[in-house]
């Protein structure tokens, strides 16, 4: 288990990041007592590691996002550190004295409309951003965001982007977007196309044509007579080899001449995400070689049951021979050997996923107002301008093929 309370981390958490005093009130519901903790400072953070590692592990939900070592070490390198306007808004939720919920937040004053909005901490790096609830607990959602509801002053603004309906928090929200003293409204993310593992890789084959089976056959002969080999590593050695490797690979991949790939342009993230989950086995990652150069690589998350594929990129040389869909099959065989149930592609429905999968489960997001006139504007922006901003960010995307950039949605803030 990673221990963040090193010399280097309690002098940080010392000195650093003390966005405000935290903010313990204790609020009498009709079902018993809840106190409401704010989260605001690097110190306080770390003193509920411990309570955190519990909760995720009741939760069952085995979402690496959710837990506190993702989020420890998401806010090393790009929280106030990185961005000053940013700060910890991390919201624990206790009943009788224990920690029933979570809610890992920031608030953040944004760069146009000087609004303080709050956001899920790890977006938009996190696939699956969500609450940590102990079983049981589901109310907790409702009274966290009545809580909220009388901390106005803290905040103009509450956007929850690409909460997965795979988990409770989604549907707890919609259920209480009409009994709060909040304005709130919810709309689809984006699609997750995912392969249910009933079997190994050739029944996942048989359920397309002859066609697509004799092509990847045909190009699966192909690389093991050039000599490429496979393997899936699910218990990652700390280090900086394996990284470096796949970073390499990721610097290479363009990514539609827009954005630079996660891995190559956050490599010590990564690094330090890779040291601190890989060794506990929630991470797996698996390689197509060719005689000791990388053709191929995919990263993904072990939650509970289920692999989520996070990443993936290859050498444009052996495209013809879609390695990609290579590694895809020897994930499946992994996951079917090792009992998983399913195959998720994560955010977003590319078209080689949706010639994989055909399933897909459609994220859902929110956004909460309050009273206030700056907080009625704002919603007013994101719900009726933000939308017609974005339209016009994809068609400069299309108008602009040989641009290195493009407008994105924090430059409109």
């Amino acid at each position: 288990m990673f221990d963040p309370l090193t010399e280097q981390s309690r002098s940080r958490a010392s000195a650093g990041s003390e966005a405000g005093p935290a903010s313990n009130i204790a609020r009498t519901f009709d079902d018993g007592n809840y106190s409401f903790q704010t989260i605001s400072s690097e110190a306080e953070l770390l003193s509920i590691q411990a309570e955190w590692n519990s909760l995720h592990a009741a939760s069952g939900t085995g979402n690496a996002f959710t837990s506190f070592d993702w989020t420890w070490t998401w806010w090393e390198h790009f929280g106030a550190i990185r961005s000053p306007e940013r700060q910890l808004f991390i919201q624990v939720v206790r009943r009788a004295g224990r920690v029933v919920g979570i809610a890992p937040l920031v608030r953040r004053r944004t760069r146009r409309g000087r609004i303080d909005k709050v956001e899920l901490l790890g977006f938009p790096l996190a696939d699956y951003p969500d609450f940590l609830l102990a079983p049981g607990e589901a109310r907790a959602v409702s009274l966290l965001l009545r809580h909220l509801s009388h901390e106005t002053a803290l905040w103009d603004l509450m956007e929850l982007r690409d909460l997965s309906p795979a988990f409770a928090t989604a549907s707890l929200l919609k259920d209480a977007l009409n009994q709060l003293p909040l304005h709130g409204m919810s709309y689809p993310e984006d699609a997750c196309p995912y392969i249910e593992i009933g079997g190994d890789w050739e029944s996942v084959l048989q359920q397309h044509s002859r066609r697509t089976r004799h092509t990847f056959r045909a190009q699966s002969r192909r690389l093991k007579e050039l000599g490429a080999e496979i393997q899936v590593l699910d218990h990652l050695p700390q280090g900086r080899g394996l990284m470096e490797r796949l970073s390499e690979l990721d610097g290479a991949k363009r990514w539609n001449r827009f954005a630079l790939p996660p891995l190559y342009s956050s490599p010590e993230f990564f690094r330090s995400l890779f040291n601190r989950l890989g060794p506990s086995g929630q991470l797996y990652v698996a390689l197509l070689e060719k005689s000791g150069s990388l053709i191929a690589g995919e990263l993904g998350f072990k939650a509970g049951k289920k692999l989520w594929c996070y990443w993936r990129a290859f050498d444009a040389a052996y495209r013809a021979l879609s390695p990609g869909t290579l590694l895809l099959g020897a994930v499946i065989d992994y996951g079917f050997r090792n009992g998983y149930s399913e195959y998720d592609f994560t955010r977003g429905d590319e078209d080689y996923k949706k010639r994989w999968a055909h399933k897909a489960r459609q994220n859902v997001g929110f956004l909460f107002w309050h009273e206030s006139w700056v907080s009625r504007s704002a919603s007013f922006l994101y719900r009726n301008i933000r939308p017609g901003l974005d339209r016009l960010g994809s068609r400069w995307q299309i108008a602009r093929q040989g641009s290195e950039t493009r407008p994105t949605r924090k430059d409109f803030e």
